[in-house]
């Protein structure tokens, strides 16, 4: 008899089944596509965090603000319809993106982030995947210089107060690491701590050992 039914297969679909299953539950995951895990990565563009030791915080000086709402960037798509219903949520979303109350929030959500590549580790090789995973971390590239060196102080200061490592590469050192790039990039930071998954459209091999039933809903 089932114990537990895990709505959609990807990434924390799983994890949540094979946790269950360690703790002696009978698990079964069901998913709209009829591929097993056939979208899992493709929202973190296949990337396992480590280095995200913040959550990311809503803008909160003017400038950005009004850059948003009159959509002179890509940060954020939004319809006066979709924020009229969300205005309770946002502002509790800006509430707590001020400093004081991102500090607090991270210092649990660091602790929690750090664990990923150890928590994934025992899953990828159960799986046989170890040969879908890089783990030299990846390039956060920047075209502006501005923004590059508030990337970096941001880095700096990350690295101080949570022990995460980094690499600040200028525009040639960037193009000696990733030589598919065109060129005009101002630099980039390589997070060397996290995972990768080579190629996010590949699916992975059946899980090992497990008895976990997928379905498509």
């Amino acid at each position: 008899m089932t114990d537990v039914i895990v709505l959609g297969a990807g990434m924390v679909g799983v994890g949540a089944a094979l946790a269950l299953q360690a703790e002696g539950k009978d698990v079964v995951i069901l998913d709209r596509q009829p591929q097993f895990a056939g979208e899992t990565s493709y929202g973190n563009a296949g990337i396992i965090q480590a280095e995200a030791v913040e959550p990311y915080a809503m803008p909160t000086d003017i400038p950005s603000l009004i850059a948003i709402a009159l959509k002179r960037t890509n940060d954020v798509e939004w319809s006066f319809e979709a924020v009229s219903s969300e205005v309770k949520n946002l502002f509790s979303y800006f509430r707590h993106s001020q400093p004081n109350s991102l500090h607090r929030i991270a210092a649990t959500y660091s602790v929690l982030i750090r664990r990923s590549r150890e928590d994934h580790a025992p899953h990828i090789a159960d799986a046989g995947a170890d040969d879908l995973i890089r783990k030299d971390g990846f390039h956060q590239a920047w075209r502006d210089e501005a923004k590059l060196a508030e990337a970096v102080a941001k880095a700096e200061r990350v690295g101080r107060e949570y022990g995460v490592g980094f690499e600040a590469l200028d525009a040639n050192g960037l193009m000696e690491a990733e030589p598919a790039l065109r060129p005009g990039y101002a630099g980039a930071i390589l997070w060397g701590i996290p995972g990768a998954v080579r190629a996010p459209a590949i699916s992975p091999a059946p899980m090992a050992n497990s008895s976990s039933r997928a379905a498509a809903s």
